[in-house]
This record gives structure tokens, C-alpha cells and sequence, in this order.
């Protein structure tokens, strides 16, 4: 006789909250940077203003969250300091075109246009089980430093409706923009600052999202570590 299979709630929550947790990490790891949103773009939308939250350091990592009004989930910060030069940090979040193979489930990265510090970049992550991939473009926008002491600093946004990928079977996030800051604190070290903002949309619960991006956002740092550290690939451009 066969027995009927019991399904513990508790269970269920834990693979519910693994799943969300790949979602976010994989969508807020591949895109990538001080201007204001609004000053480079009216299709980008203003930082919160309100003041950042009481950090907790998680893996190595100092976390952080804000609100942001009239949205359905918080903004979160992590910072890090790096053994790192902070022009290799920015040439490494900058490296779109070859992003596939160092990120898992990233199945497409790939710059459609570029200007001085402007660019469009299309993007696809593969999602697990029964999730519909993510697939967007991008605008992002950067800057080096111009004076001694100054920081790099790179943008991103969702790019206007109008240049989203056309008749995919993929979900366009509801909304995804950030920015990374790379600024020297010592010979070979970099201050990492990575601020991000993701409604992935689709069916995915809110209440589990905010359970699993404050836990996953220390990894993406130790990503922008790993690319650092891989040999620098030419451009397909």
C-alpha cells in the first residue's frame, strides 16, 4: 500500500522563498552605476529620497533597505570594500557584451547601442521551473572620475516602452533601476556601493520578494569580485 504523501507548510515556504530568492538575484545581478535619474533621462524615475535603514551586516556585507513611495517593495543598498582598483570594479559592470557564462542563467547580454557614456543593452535571464524568463532593455548611463578623489559611477533604468522586446513569451519587469559606485579607499581598494530597485512583475508573490532580496543582495558584490578576477574578454561590438 502506498501512503499518502504529507506536504508541510513549513516545506512549501522554503521552496517557495528559493525560487523568488534565483529571481531576484539573477535580474538584479546582470544590469548594471552622480547623476540624477530624472536629469538623464525622463524614462528613468528619481531615487527615493527618504533615509536609509539601520545596516546589518550579512556574509561580509552591509545591507541596508529604504522605502519608496508609492511602491510595492523597499530599495535595498549593500556596500563592501574590495581588493580591487576602482577602474577594473567599473570596467567589469560596464562589460555587457560578455556577461553570458560568468553569471548563471544569464542567456543573453548584448549592447544594441552606444553613445559617449549612454547605451541600451537587451537582456534575458532564464528562470527556474515554471517562472517565465525575464527579458528587458536597459538604459544605462556612466561617468569616470573627472578630479582626484572622485568616484565611478554607473546607472541603469529600464529603457522606454517603445524599444522592449516585442512579442517574447518573457515578462518585462514592472519596474528595475540602480546604480553601482566604486570609490578608492586605499591603495588596491575599492568602496563598493550597490543601490537597486526591482519589481520583477508577473505573478510572484510581494511578501516573498521581500523576504529573499535582502538576504540575496551580498552576492551580487561577490559576482562583480568574480568577474574582476577573470581574464577580460573582447568586445562583440
Amino acid at each position: 500500500m502506498i501512503g499518502r504523501a504529507v506536504f508541510k507548510p513549513g516545506a512549501l515556504i522554503g521552496v517557495a522563498r528559493m525560487i523568488v530568492r534565483d529571481v531576484v538575484w539573477r535580474l538584479a545581478a546582470f544590469a548594471a552605476i552622480s547623476i540624477p535619474f530624472n536629469s538623464v533621462s525622463a524614462t528613468c524615475p528619481a531615487m527615493s529620497v527618504t533615509e536609509w535603514g539601520e545596516a546589518e551586516l550579512m556574509q561580509g556585507v552591509l545591507v541596508s533597505t529604504r522605502f519608496v513611495e508609492g511602491a510595492p517593495l523597499p530599495e535595498i543598498r549593500a556596500e563592501k570594500t574590495i581588493p580591487s582598483r576602482p577602474a577594473d570594479a567599473f570596467q567589469a559592470v560596464l562589460d555587457f557584451d560578455n556577461l553570458v557564462g560568468y553569471f548563471p542563467r544569464l542567456a543573453l547580454s548584448k549592447v544594441l547601442e552606444q553613445q559617449r557614456t549612454t547605451m541600451l543593452v537587451h537582456q534575458r535571464i532564464a528562470l527556474p521551473g515554471p517562472l517565465s524568463s525575464r527579458e528587458f532593455v536597459i538604459e544605462v548611463h556612466w561617468r569616470e572620475p573627472t578630479q582626484r578623489g572622485d568616484v565611478y559611477e554607473v546607472r541603469w533604468c529600464l529603457a522606454d516602452p517603445d524599444k522592449q522586446p516585442v512579442g517574447s513569451a518573457s515578462v518585462v519587469p514592472d519596474a528595475f533601476f540602480g546604480r553601482w559606485q566604486f570609490a578608492a579607499v586605499g591603495a588596491n581598494r575599492t568602496q563598493v556601493v550597490h543601490e537597486v530597485y526591482l519589481d520583477p512583475g508577473g505573478s510572484i508573490p510581494n511578501w516573498l520578494l521581500r523576504l529573499s532580496m535582502a538576504d540575496d543582495i551580498p552576492a551580487l558584490i561577490d559576482a562583480v569580485e568574480a568577474k574582476i578576477a577573470a581574464p577580460r574578454e573582447p568586445s562583440a561590438r
